[in-house]
């Protein structure tokens, strides 16, 4: 059970900052019964999405609500994955069809328990992979399984891409205020991370060899990984997440009250979620 994004990008993974540990509380997760768990996005309240891998090697979709995990319904296709959800129980994510050569995105309404197709026009996959309280979706699509992929914004029902220099652009994460999050691998630098706000790029420089993966509400925690592995982004400060014992660890979500979702993989290869929380008096310092 892996990302995909995780096989394209390895071989890019350099860090530039380094990084300071992060203390705290790292909570293991695992859906019951799985063979491999990876959670993703996570809202305000910490309800988490994510997928997992059943005995049969099926991939899933979950939400994980007041410690209570409920197997979400499978979109169409052999593939689930949940990857990001908002404060009123929408969630996003995207399917993978027989063979693996096409992948369908959708939002999902937990009230109403409805599927609503996300798929930018002429591209053979499209990953939403974040969605705001208004609805609005970022994430990235292909027109072919061996092109280059490309970010895109569905806002009020119209996709918008991005124009970006670099390969490998995505947007993962959207703030309430619509400003996104991406991230993009540029020749001679290496990743670089960038906000999206009113048709304009700017760049992130603190952030210049790390791989953006999630954003809270406001903009101002940013979360995801590099060579070294997981990081959180507050107040100008560069922290490292690596839960205790993992071989690498993927920071993928964060909400307003820094809480991080994500997943690490274990001495034997296999996935499994988690969260971390700063200590109590984090907010203190």
């Amino acid at each position: 059970m892996t990302s995909r994004r995780v096989v394209f990008i390895t071989a890019l993974l350099v860090a530039c900052v380094p990084l300071v540990g992060a203390q705290g509380t790292y909570t293991q997760i695992d859906y019951p019964g799985s063979i491999g768990t990876i959670c993703n996005g996570t809202d305000n309240a910490g309800d988490i999405v994510g997928s997992y891998a059943d005995s049969g090697n099926n991939t899933h979709a979950f939400l994980l609500s007041g410690g209570t995990y409920t197997a979400l319904p499978d979109y169409e296709g052999i593939t689930t994955v949940a990857t990001g959800i908002n404060d009123v129980g929408q969630i996003v994510g995207w399917n993978q069809t027989a063979g693996g050569n096409s992948s369908t995105g959708f939002v999902y309404d937990l009230e109403s328990q409805t599927f609503t197709e996300v798929m930018y026009p002429g591209a053979l996959w499209t990953y939403p992979v974040a969605i705001n309280n208004s609805g609005t979706v970022v994430g990235y699509y292909a027109v072919d399984f061996y092109a280059d992929w490309t970010a895109f914004m569905l806002l009020n029902n119209r996709y918008i891409r991005l124009a970006v220099n670099g390969t490998y652009p995505e947007l993962v994460g959207i703030t309430q205020a619509g400003v996104a999050t991406g991230t993009v691998a540029q020749n001679n630098v290496g990743w670089v991370n960038f906000t999206f706000e009113h048709g304009k790029l700017k760049e992130i420089p603190a952030l210049n060899g790390y791989i953006a993966q999630g954003v809270d509400s406001s903009g101002s925690i940013i979360v995801g990984f590099s060579g070294l592995g997981g990081f959180i982004y507050q107040n100008k400060i560069l922290r490292q997440l690596q839960f205790p014992g993992a071989s690498f660890t993927y920071a993928v979500g964060v909400n307003d009250t820094s809480e991080v979702s994500g997943y690490f993989e274990d001495a034997s290869s296999n996935y499994h979620g988690f969260t971390w929380t700063p200590p109590a008096d984090a907010g203190k310092k």
